[in-house]
């Protein structure tokens, strides 16, 4: 990132701004604490999509969006997207934020990380052209220090 940084959205490339975070450095807000002789891991999850955004007269700005999680109480969800070609959007929501991403649009594989210990609703909502439903999956438990598997998620609207 630098003088000359640019964005590509919807096949057109636009100069990208970046403000004075590349001399003053990037400040990351979080509650955490440090106790003497211990280290402290955390994980940072840049949100690109939020990232970048269009001021008023038509330019972008990169304004970064990061999701800070202390990393031994974190743990994740896993799983597969079928069919792939539903190119499934998967996200559950925290207390503060929505985690999102895509499902692999080969293979339909999806993975949330960085999420703080607790029960979820996990959302498969396709973009893909075809006969694909929304998922909504309930009481989906994330265990700090574990990947949960939630296996094969069916989007395929069921012939009646």
């Amino acid at each position: 990132l630098g003088p000359g940084s640019r964005v590509v959205i919807d096949g057109q490339e636009y100069d990208l701004k970046v403000p004075s975070g590349l001399k003053t450095g990037l400040k990351i807000k979080h509650v955490f604490e440090i106790v003497e002789g211990e280290t402290l891991s955390l994980t940072l999850d840049f949100d690109a999509e939020r990232s970048v955004r269009r001021d008023g007269k038509g330019r972008y700005r990169l304004q970064p969006v990061i999701r800070v999680q202390e990393t031994d109480a974190a743990g994740g969800i896993e799983g597969v997207a079928h069919p792939a070609d539903a190119l499934a959007e998967v996200w559950v929501t925290t207390a503060t934020d929505t985690v999102r991403t895509f499902a692999d649009a080969t293979t339909g594989y999806f993975q949330l990380a960085a999420l703080p210990a607790g029960m979820y609703v996990l959302t498969l909502e396709p973009t893909g052209e075809g006969p694909f439903q929304p998922v909504a999956l309930t009481g989906v438990e994330v265990v700090a220090g574990q990947i949960t598997d939630v296996g094969t998620v069916e989007l395929l609207v069921p012939i009646k």
